[in-house]
């Protein structure tokens, strides 16, 4: 993804059918060709309107204060969010994910006990979302990890933090397979959850200088 405006999608790193029997394509179609598209084309044209911000990156966007009236302040933050929100989603997924390993293994027994215990909480959290929302594991510069809930595209605001993945709760995410079975999405994305990749997140998280 660019820095700035126009914000342009972050590749798929797979192909629409590489999570299968997990996830099957034509979910993965409208969730990230429609969904996470259209949503960042909205923010591409709200910013349009507003040079100002053009060089503005998608953290400053959802952080930062914009002076400008409340709907618009909004709109930007909401659809900057849902941006981010589906960037780290995807990327996050693989077809073949190994179990977790290194200093985030480590950090999980830790904290949780066992990965067990983790995707236990999570998924917890999960089915307590009122409406629609998400659930993230974020990991705080002195390697603490902590499970979030955000309601619509609100995104964790911990200072000196690292998101390492985010579990999506909008229907649009499950709707399509699982229509009344949360549970099953939810247990299905485990499945397909790259660790490696969280294991990065991770080492971001921990290794920054100021840490």
């Amino acid at each position: 993804m660019l820095a700035q405006y126009p914000f342009q999608l972050a590749p798929l790193p797979y192909d629409y059918i590489a999570l299968v029997p997990h996830c099957d394509p034509d979910t993965l179609y409208v969730h990230y060709d429609k969904i996470y598209s259209q949503d960042l084309q909205t923010l591409n044209y709200l910013l349009t309107q507003y040079p100002t911000y053009q060089s503005w990156s998608l953290m400053q966007l959802i952080t930062g204060k914009i002076n400008l009236p409340t709907t618009v302040v909004n709109n930007i933050k909401y659809y900057a969010g849902s941006v981010y929100a589906h960037e780290l989603f995807f990327c996050t997924l693989c077809g073949s994910p190994t179990p977790p390993s290194g200093r985030l293994a480590k950090q999980i027994d830790n904290s949780y006990g066992s990965l067990s215990n983790l995707q236990d909480i999570v998924k917890q959290a999960a089915l307590n979302v009122l409406g629609a929302g998400w659930v993230w594991l974020i990991a705080e510069q002195d390697g603490s990890l902590h499970i979030i809930i955000t309601q619509n595209y609100e995104i964790p605001r911990i200072s000196n933090s690292v998101c390492i993945f985010a579990l999506d709760v909008w229907e649009h995410a499950y709707f399509l397979p699982y229509p009344a079975d949360i549970s099953a999405y939810i247990n299905n994305w485990f499945s397909v959850l790259d660790w490696n990749k969280a294991e990065k997140n991770y080492l971001k998280a921990i290794q920054s200088p100021s840490a």
